[in-house]
């Protein structure tokens, strides 16, 4: 994987689970995910469609 791609996804990571702390999943928004992430929708959706698959992705990684 690109280490662009590593990074942008390591940054999205950490971001979902802080959001996470103070929010229920069904009300993070991409945007506010792209912000806490710094960086851009376009971005995020070259590698998910929703704040759902990024946790999806941390827990198969979890699981892995």
């Amino acid at each position: 994987m690109d280490a662009r791609v590593i990074k942008t996804k390591e940054r999205l990571f950490r971001a979902i689970i802080d959001l996470l702390r103070t929010q229920h999943l069904s009300v993070i928004t991409v945007s506010a995910l792209c912000k806490k992430a710094g960086i851009n929708r376009n971005t995020f959706y070259s590698h998910y469609s929703t704040p759902v698959d990024v946790v999806e992705e941390i827990s198969i990684n979890l699981i892995s």
